[in-house]
């Protein structure tokens, strides 16, 4: 026998009952139970001696799986580059994989993980078209909701690397996913 627990009240759902068997083990399918805490009594007796028989009851939480959160991203570029994508069309909810990103909600933050003093703030007039501009690892404002971020090189310094955050969510499931890109000169040199 089943019940549906309310989360706010405590009260029980309707009973449901599953039914007899003569198996030793029940599967239940999370996904048509739906997620939150069930009511489980279970009766047990043998049919060969009258009278045996054993109750037991308990109680079940049932979650939804983790969203997984996936980035198909360049780990270096050159300066020279024009753009660089960073894609989470790959990320899914494992209970409805099939809708693949459909119904997630995607939040890129941004990390510069490189020196900026303050004054090349003053002498680079890009510094605030910069993705993550500001201190490293100041910058907790969101620079994109979308699921494919383009980011323009030319905003980016060289010679530096940019954590990327990315977060997916659904209803109150989230979770999150880095990915680090490094920025290489356009044209390497040695000073000797």
């Amino acid at each position: 026998m089943f019940s549906r627990v309310d989360s706010e009240t405590g009260f029980f759902t309707p009973f449901l009952m599953y039914g007899f068997t003569d198996r030793t083990t029940i599967k239940l399918k999370p996904r048509l139970l739906g997620a939150g805490v069930l009511y489980v009594s279970l009766e047990a007796s043998v049919s060969e001696v009258t009278g045996a028989s054993a109750y037991d009851y308990g109680f079940l939480r049932v979650r939804h799986p983790d969203l997984v959160a996936k980035i198909v991203a360049p780990g270096s570029i050159s300066k020279g580059d024009s753009k660089v994508k960073l894609d989470s069309s790959g990320s899914y909810d494992p209970e409805f994989k099939w809708l693949q990103y459909r119904k997630l909600n995607f939040s890129w933050q941004c990390q510069r993980q490189c020196r900026w003093d303050s004054l090349d703030i003053l002498t680079d007039s890009r510094a605030e078209r910069e993705p993550c501009y500001g201190i490293a690892n100041a910058t907790d404002s969101v620079i994109s909701n979308q699921r494919v971020l383009i980011i323009d090189v030319d905003f980016l310094r060289s010679s530096c690397i940019y954590l990327f955050h990315l977060s997916v969510a659904k209803g109150s499931r989230i979770t999150h996913k880095e990915h680090a890109l490094e920025v290489m000169p356009a044209v390497p040199f040695d000073i000797r």
